[in-house]
Order: C-alpha cells, then sequence, then structure tokens
C-alpha cells in the first residue's frame, strides 16, 4: 500500500522536559512511554503498545482488567475515573492497595473514551467468557450500544492462544469472536464506548 507510513506502535514527540527512558509521556490525550533518555527540546520516540510496570496510585487496589488513567499531577496510572485524566490502557494484572508499582497494558494511543470527565456514564465495562471448544462469547450490553466502537482483549488466556478478531454489538448482543478455539476457557475484557 502506497500510502502506508509505518504500525503507528511508536510515536515521535518532542521532550518539553527532559525525560528518562522509561518515563511515562502524554502528549495531547496519546500516553506512551519514552523509549530513550531525551533532553529538553529533543525529539524522542513513545512506545504506545505493551506492558509495562509503571507508578500507581497508592492506596486503591486494581483488578485485573480494570481501565486505567494517567494523572499527570500526580504522574501516577489511577483506576478511578475524573475529569482531566487521560484514559491510557488496562491493569495487565492486579495489585494491592499498598503497591507503588502496576503492570499497564497500554492502549496503543487509542483513547477510545477521552477525558472520563465527558459523560463517562456512556460507557460500560465488563468481562465475558469464551469457552473451550468454541471461539465466541456473549455479552448482554442492550440495545443503546448496538454499532458502537468495542475495544476487547483476551485477559486470562484458555491453553490455547488466540487473539480478539472482532467485537460487535448488535441486537443488544456483544459479539466476541476469538481467532482459534481457546481449548479450556478464555476470559475477555471489553469496554464499550455509548456516545461514538
Amino acid at each position: 500500500m502506497q500510502n502506508f507510513t509505518q504500525d503507528g506502535k511508536t510515536m515521535p514527540f518532542t521532550a518539553g522536559a527532559a525525560i528518562s527512558a522509561g518515563d511515562v509521556v502524554a502528549v495531547e490525550r496519546v500516553v506512551g512511554v519514552s523509549i530513550t533518555d531525551v533532553a529538553n527540546g529533543e525529539e524522542g520516540t513513545l512506545e504506545l503498545e505493551g506492558v509495562f510496570t509503571l507508578p500507581k496510585t497508592t492506596g486503591q487496589t486494581w483488578a485485573q482488567g480494570d481501565a486505567l488513567y494517567w494523572n499527570p499531577g500526580s504522574s501516577a496510572f489511577t483506576n478511578v475515573a475524573a475529569d482531566n485524566l487521560l484514559f491510557a490502557g488496562f491493569a495487565f494484572a492486579s495489585a494491592t492497595s499498598g503497591a507503588t508499582t502496576g503492570s499497564v497494558k497500554l492502549s496503543g494511543g487509542n483513547n477510545l473514551y477521552g477525558n472520563p470527565g465527558e459523560d463517562s456514564a456512556a460507557m460500560i465495562s465488563g468481562k465475558l467468557t469464551v469457552a473451550g471448544g468454541g471461539t465466541t462469547g456473549t455479552a448482554s450490553p442492550g440495545a443503546a450500544y448496538n454499532g458502537k466502537p468495542v475495544m476487547a482483549t483476551v485477559e486470562v488466556a484458555g491453553s490455547s492462544p488466540a487473539y480478539v478478531v472482532s467485537a460487535i454489538v448488535a441486537a443488544g448482543t456483544l459479539t466476541v469472536t476469538l481467532s482459534a478455539d481457546p481449548t479450556t476457557d478464555a476470559t475477555v475484557a471489553y469496554f464499550i464506548d455509548g456516545r461514538a
């Protein structure tokens, strides 16, 4: 394809302050992790996908699959939505209340949910099971979510590897299809943006 430029897993940015490799950087509404040290005013590269151990807000417990937001004021991730926080990804693993870091799966720059203060009530999340022996699982978010954008990821894999190939709401039912039979039950975490 002649107009393809890159896979979008990384993004260049200009540092507004000195940045260390591994620091979280927000560029407008996109959150990523700096790949290298970057001097103030110089150009660096952000990793937008992957799982990283990153600063966590203490005093809150994370469940695996929780939506996570970057708080630039505290320079930490939180699972509590609030105005002016940036949706950034999901908790890849659970974390205890006293933990100062957590395992964060970045959303790939896909800030589907915008700022939580923007009608977060229209956004729903949940989990469903794709039973071993099949490739689909369903949930019932309701007809208000027909055709709305869905983000879904395999949270707990079955004994055979599989990934999400489609997630669609029609007739009030969310149907998630995996790439292969997981052999044993797989858990899929999903988020639906009802505002779109």
